[in-house]
């Protein structure tokens, strides 16, 4: 009798145990600095309404690598609508796509087409698997 008693504790103990270590293993939501290496410095206006100037710092350069992959196609989001990367004739995307340095300021110009986005302005910024939601135009 006494047999049965404990395998059915051990047995009601077990899912018990899983259930606990399951809510402790899962991480915390990391932040921006923490998971991507950057701290965004700013969004704000420029060419008088028409681009969008995206900088960041980078903290740490290992981290923030695949925001310069030349393979990523960063975009800007707002109210469903996406606005790319200004592409400068014979100069090409005006993005960082260099090494990653800690301490260095690295920044994209995205298009805001007919001066749509103003100051203010809730937006999205988007690079391959990084995304920075609420960001205001400044």
């Amino acid at each position: 009798m006494r047999s049965h008693v404990f395998a059915l504790a051990l047995l009601l103990a077990v899912p018990f145990a899983c259930a606990q270590t399951s809510d402790a293993a899962k991480p915390e939501p990391a932040t921006i600095e923490e998971r991507w290496g950057i701290q965004v410095v700013a969004l704000r206006l420029s060419a008088a309404g028409r681009l969008l100037d995206f900088r960041y710092t980078v903290l740490d350069a290992d981290k923030a690598k695949p925001l310069s992959s030349r393979q990523s196609k960063p975009y800007l989001e707002a109210d469903g609508k996406r606005y790319p990367v200004f592409n400068a004739p014979r100069v090409g995307p005006l993005r960082s796509t260099y090494q990653p340095e800690p301490g260095k300021v690295y920044g994209i110009m995205f298009v805001n087409e007919y001066q749509a986005l103003k100051p203010g302005d809730q937006v999205s910024v988007v690079i391959g698997d990084f995304r920075v939601d609420n960001l205001t135009i400044e």
